[in-house]
């Protein structure tokens, strides 16, 4: 069963997967067949019907036992339910004005080390100290996807469950590289007036007689 052993937060829901091994070593994904059950439901419970099969949810602080059983044999997995320690993952510093970025939110066991299968970025909600440097939103499809306005520094924080990561975004203004004159070649073409309306003149300069 896996991952074995299993740390979550309080109220934070992730599948177990169970694979059942046979005599000619072939393996198979028994997660959706496979009869759920757990030790201690005041701490977690663990879904049993289609999409659910395996998906275990932190009740309380404490630890208990998952298993899977399927024709008479079973696995069993140690599930943790601890109070949310994480982090935001930054994804890169620094910003430019109107550069769009994803943070992450990741839970972390009790030694703060990242679990990458707890990947909280859709459940936490999202924060920012200064909208007018950068906005992030909480909108599904985008959660944690910041947009820098201006230059400034801004504190990107995600919450959940009363603890909360934090991450500090600066906003650069873009530093000038090169100015470009268009078009590179030019030609144009002088316009000579043609007078119009002035007297007749002879040949010495003077008016015809009438």
């Amino acid at each position: 069963m896996t991952p074995n052993p299993l740390s979550l937060p309080v109220g934070l829901s992730l599948l177990l997967k169970a694979t059942a091994t046979y005599a000619d070593q072939s393996t198979q994904d028994v997660t959706a067949t496979a009869t759920w059950t757990v030790l201690d439901s005041s701490v977690a419970t663990v879904g049993n019907a289609g999409s659910a099969a395996g998906q275990v949810t932190g009740v309380k602080i404490g630890s208990t036992t998952v298993t899977a059983t399927l024709s008479g044999l079973n696995g069993s997995a140690t599930v943790t339910v601890a109070q949310p320690k994480f982090g935001v993952d930054q994804r890169g510093a620094r910003h430019y004005d109107g550069e769009r970025r994803q943070y992450a939110g990741i839970h972390r066991d009790s030694e703060l080390r990242q679990l990458d299968t707890l990947d909280i970025t859709t459940q936490v909600t999202w924060s920012s100290s200064n909208i007018a440097v950068a906005q992030v939103s909480n909108a599904a499809g985008s959660n944690g996807v910041a947009t820098s306005l201006t230059a400034g520094t801004a504190t990107i924080t995600a919450t959940y469950s009363g603890a909360n990561g934090t991450a500090t975004l600066t906003v650069s203004a873009p530093a000038l590289v090169s100015i470009t004159v268009t078009p590179a070649t030019a030609t144009i073409s002088a316009v000579i007036p043609r007078r119009t309306g002035s007297p007749a003149c002879t040949r010495m300069g003077r008016p015809p007689r009438p």
